[in-house]
């Protein structure tokens, strides 16, 4: 399997049977560097509850920017550059991608620190 298309090849039918949302191809990607830590803890909260880390990691967003302040000001901000970081991609739907990008440049943040202190927050609140 050296060719870029080898696997779909082998696969039952010739192709992936897996079913994806239409918008699948349209999707947009953030990078998140965030801490080792944190990382660890998204993923146990995750694995803990069945849930994709990506589909999570939506839903925070998307329920920050739905209320009329998200408080970015009041989020806790990522720890200092010092500090190693793990490198996340997350993919979203272009409509949830160009709130965010909205919102960020209006409270004059980044994502990345935007979507880690939810992250940071809403994990601290579960307990986790």
């Amino acid at each position: 399997m050296k060719k870029p298309n080898d696997a779909a090849g082998q696969a039952k039918g010739g192709g992936s049977t897996r079913n994806r949302r239409a918008i699948f191809g349209e999707r947009k990607a953030i990078t998140l560097r965030m801490t080792t830590e944190l990382n660890e803890r998204l993923i146990a909260y995750c694995d803990s509850v069945s849930t994709a880390a990506n589909t999570y990691v939506n839903a925070l967003i998307d329920s920050a920017l739905s209320r009329s302040d998200p408080a970015a000001k009041a989020l806790k901000r990522p720890a200092p550059r010092s500090e190693p970081k793990i490198i996340v991609s997350i993919r979203m739907d272009p409509e949830l991608h160009e709130r965010l990008n909205t919102y960020c440049e209006s409270a004059e943040t980044s994502a990345n620190a935007f979507v880690c202190g939810l992250i940071q927050k809403d994990l601290r609140q579960r307990g986790i």
